[in-house]
């Protein structure tokens, strides 16, 4: 039962992870084209 809970709570985070890591290439790629 706890290895689930676990699992679960490390999948959640990783969704956090990657939502991050999407909006920082999304600002990354918006100031790029303010740049040029």
């Amino acid at each position: 039962m706890n290895l689930i809970l676990d699992n679960r709570c490390i999948f959640e985070n990783y969704n956090i992870y990657l939502i991050k890591i999407d909006l920082l290439i999304t600002v990354i790629n918006f100031t790029e084209k303010l740049h040029k």
